[in-house]
């Protein structure tokens, strides 16, 4: 049987429901029952970067981290662990958006020849490797049959199904594996994160004293996830919340909610302090704490990314390691937290980035050592080939403490993407470093602003165009200075505006030393929109 006749066979088993799909920083994401189609088309895709490096693993992971139950949706991880290259998007758009076998077959011929790959049309196909990783919805397992079956109308093509993991799992097992020319197993990840936690908190591996923590899973991947990951802990007394009840993914609990509700997750006493929330998938986390008032406290990306900043500024220092240390924020970083790094660093090393995960991870890596996190709780540090191999060299056959915590942190973070497991460790341990407890933390480095975020709906948000980074608008003339000139009437003022990127709505930003600024400078913002551009419905009051 031909190629042609392959595909055009094994498509008709996944008929396409009519839709325009779209592929972001998220992947594919919608509601479950129409993605049949879509994942066999992603299989045959993850095959294509696979074949354009010679056999090396893709890898494809089945999820929608955060949304509701009924959704799903499924991201290609590259060969290198971190997200489909963007230039590649428009190629799984392609393929997504054939309507029959017919078409699906001529625009993967067109891909693969545009692409440089026309050999997989042929007998003379490089070898083809797809790992396969999904979450625990009740969807996933039969999306994860449409990939193989996409995966199987190619006969070069290879897969191995890694079951039920996290995201970070996922991109961890292709980044590993293809660095080491090995395949790596779930189990490896086990062993690795928790030998490099237990030395990164204890250097000596002397102590017998176990920090206690309670982790929310978001009722997501995480919970089975943690609980075949606490054995390996030795040094944590970890207690497991909204661990597996799917009835409940993401409902009450998990990182999105506690930071946008700003509210414990449900099945935590808060008589026992902390709780660190991971979510859906677990490639976020963020933490909230009972402060001594006894008021909601939110540890969030910012804070994260303060902390590691500082700590891998200072050990680099101490082990006179000269890398060019960078942290990657976006626009909606609290101004407190870039008063505060840029004091730690060269202020040209704290950059600013339009919002989205795509472009923190980019940008972090024009840096030795980038940190980055979104508010959300979604970061990681990316660090180069020759950054790690300076770390090694400055830390092998010693026994000094700092030596050893520099080199176990970078063995744990996972730097292809976020990792909330991994990066909640590193918190513990980094906190037991300073001797800090989580309050300590909150208000040590800095204090965050008050903000306020909101939006209006105006007629079209095209007209509004800003700088790369956000901060900014450049159109319409003269819209700058007005905005400036309110927040300048604040203390400590700082607001910006940008176009939604779905919708015809204008999204506002505002900070000021009180909540009450805050508010009062997000309200004349809102007017300003409605005024200049062509608001469509009157500002809320806040």
């Amino acid at each position: 049987m031909s190629l042609e006749s392959r595909i055009i066979e094994a498509y008709e088993r996944h008929p396409f429901k009519p839709g325009k799909y779209e592929y972001g920083t998220a992947g594919f994401r919608m509601k479950s029952h129409l993605l049949d189609s879509i994942m066999f088309t992603v299989g045959l895709l993850a095959c294509l970067r696979s074949h354009a490096d010679n056999g090396k693993a893709s890898g494809v992971m089945i999820t929608a981290s955060h949304n509701p139950i009924e959704d799903n949706g499924v991201k290609i991880v590259n060969q290198d662990g971190e997200m489909l290259p963007q230039e590649w998007e428009k190629y799984a758009i392609k393929l997504a958006n054939s309507s029959n076998g017919k078409e699906l077959f001529e625009a993967f011929s067109e891909v693969a020849k545009e692409t440089g790959n026309e050999a997989i049309l042929t007998d003379k196909s490089n070898p083809i490797l797809v790992y396969i990783g999904k979450d625990t919805r009740p969807s996933s397992e039969a999306l994860s049959a449409s990939v193989i079956d996409g995966i199987k109308s190619l006969p070069n093509a290879k897969f191995f199904d890694f079951g039920v993991v996290t995201t970070p799992q996922l991109h961890w097992v292709v980044w590993r594996g293809n660095e080491e020319n090995v395949q790596k197993t779930i189990e490896n990840y086990y062993e690795s994160t928790a030998r490099s936690f237990s030395r990164l908190l204890d250097p000596s591996q002397k102590s017998t004293s176990r920090r206690q923590v309670f982790v929310d899973c978001a009722n997501g991947v995480g919970g089975a996830t943690m609980r075949k990951l606490e054995p390996h802990l030795k040094l944590l007394d970890i207690t497991l919340l909204n661990e597996s009840d799917l009835s409940l993914l993401n409902a009450g609990c998990g990182a999105e909610f506690v930071q946008k509700s700003r509210k414990f997750p449900s099945n935590f006493d808060k008589s026992n302090g902390t709780v660190i929330s991971l979510d859906g998938d677990a490639d976020r986390v963020v933490i909230s704490y009972k402060k001594k008032d006894g008021s909601f406290g939110l540890l969030d990306g910012d804070k994260i990314a303060t902390l590691f900043g500082k700590f891998v500024a200072e050990l680099f220092t101490k082990n006179k390691l000269d890398c060019n240390l960078g942290v990657v924020q976006t626009a909606y970083a609290n101004g407190a937290s870039t008063k505060y790094l840029k004091s730690v660093l060269n202020p040209s090393n704290v950059a600013c980035v339009a919002t989205g995960v795509k472009h923190l991870h980019h940008k972090a890596k024009d840096f030795d050592v980038g940190v980055y996190f979104e508010a959300n709780g979604h970061g990681t540090v990316t660090f180069t080939r020759e950054a790690f191999k300076s770390v090694q060299d400055a830390t092998q056959n010693v026994s000094d403490d700092s030596q050893i915590r520099l080199r176990s942190f970078f063995d744990l973070i996972n730097p292809v993407v976020g990792d909330a497991i991994c990066d909640f460790l590193a918190v513990e341990a980094v906190l037991d470093y300073y001797g800090w407890d989580y309050e300590t933390w909150d208000n040590e480095l800095y204090v965050d602003l008050p903000s306020v975020q909101t939006k209006l709906k105006v007629k079209d948000r095209r007209v509004v165009v800003t700088t790369s980074d956000e901060t900014k608008v450049t159109s319409p003339d003269g819209f700058q200075n007005k905005l400036e000139k309110i927040s300048a009437a604040y203390n400590k003022g700082r607001s910006f505006v940008r176009p939604s990127g779905t919708e015809d709505v204008v999204r506002v930003y505002a900070e000021a030393e009180t909540e009450q600024e805050a508010k009062s400078l997000a309200q004349d913002v809102l007017k300003l929109v409605y005024d200049d551009l062509q608001g469509t419905e009157q500002p809320p009051t806040l």
